[in-house]
């Protein structure tokens, strides 16, 4: 009898589960779904339904395997309309306006969530401190002027050690963005402010940063996933990390390391641009080819890819610099810190 209730379909918190023979499978559930499908007959909304509606479509997220890093312009369009309550609007006034690609994001992500397939329970997680457990270990930096890296691979049981160097450029920037015109207002917005430097400066310095086709990363919070998301790019297209590889990379940028997808289940998903970029493409990596990327925060002080991402000098061009080099000392991983090994040693009681 108790084995009949666990293989037994049961609704649980808006959420439906069955029994498959082998495994657990999960979908949201039939009120959940119904409502959505009611809320996205709408063609226009009042903030609060608006609201409601990006707030559901949240809620159902969490049980798919759907990408959540995908609904950001869902998070930036909720934190928008929440604001206008603060600017005199009421609750139940119609919402001013809505960006065609939030509309377009609200058909497209609600579209799939009608669809409610069942989907598999996502795989647990197994963060660690040991280096020996992951197939690579790499250490990122960015400045105003590029991207530094230094990965320490292990190949066919042989270790080598690889640094990485490359200038920020306009193309670059657009290789990363994809086409959803995100890339364009990025660069408008760090053009701006070159040329607020340059005139508060009184047009005196030549900056060959201002050339067309450079720019500089003006906030970390953008540059800093960038370099996270270009290094893993190259490791995993380059040198071929195979289905299930395990990668440690360690920033010395906080906000990666806490929004990272969590051991069972939601994360992955922040209020940056950028920073969703990366976890779109690490969620990509984990669904599709189960490589499993662990996120660990390192003082800037002593992140040894610090020397790489600075000093280009004036002749430097955007190409990428890899050079393999003789090993060298970098920290351990147990000297760094990872909220996602802290979750696990609590649940297991003890140390990794």
């Amino acid at each position: 009898e108790i084995l009949q209730l666990a293989s037994a379909n049961t609704v649980f918190l808006g959420e439906e589960y069955t029994w498959n023979g082998r495994e657990r499978l999960i979908r949201n559930s039939v009120k959940t779904v119904a409502k959505l499908k009611l809320a996205l007959q709408k063609t226009s909304h009042t903030i609060r339904s608006l609201a409601s509606l990006i707030s559901l479509i949240f809620f159902a997220l969490h049980t798919t395997q759907m990408n959540p890093a995908r609904a950001f312009k869902l998070l930036r369009a909720y934190r928008g309309i929440y604001r206008l309550t603060f600017r005199g609007y009421d609750w139940d006034d119609a919402v001013p306006y809505i960006d065609s690609s939030v509309a377009r994001s609200l058909q497209e992500l609600g579209g799939a969530l009608v669809q409610n397939p069942w989907w598999k329970i996502s795989d647990e997680r197994h963060p660690t401190t040991d280096e020996a457990t992951y197939d690579a270990v790499a250490f990122t930096d960015a400045s105003l002027e590029g991207w530094g890296a230094v990965l320490h691979l292990r190949d066919a049981g042989a270790t080598e050690m690889w640094t990485y160097r490359q200038r920020w450029t306009e193309d670059l920037e657009r290789q990363l963005g994809g086409d959803d015109g995100e890339a364009e207002r990025v660069l408008e917005k760090l053009r701006q402010y070159q040329l607020r430097r340059r005139v508060r400066s009184g047009g005196r310095f030549e900056d060959p940063d201002l050339q067309a086709d450079r720019f500089q990363a003006r906030y970390s919070a953008h540059a800093e996933p960038r370099a996270a998301q270009l290094m893993l790019r190259h490791l995993v297209e380059h040198h071929r990390v195979p289905k299930g590889a395990r990668i440690a990379l360690a920033t010395d940028h906080r906000a990666i390391v806490i929004a990272q997808k969590h051991l069972n289940g939601f994360g992955g998903i922040g209020r940056g641009y950028a920073l969703n970029k990366l976890f779109e493409y690490t969620y990509d990596l984990w669904y599709n080819r189960g490589i499993d990327v662990v996120f660990f925060y390192v003082e800037g002080a002593r992140n040894p890819a610090d020397a790489y991402s600075r000093h280009f000098g004036v002749d430097a061009t955007g190409s990428l610099e890899v050079h393999r080099v003789e090993p060298f000392g970098v920290p351990f991983l147990r000297h760094t810190w990872c909220p996602l090994c802290e979750e696990r040693r609590r649940e297991e009681g003890g140390e990794i």
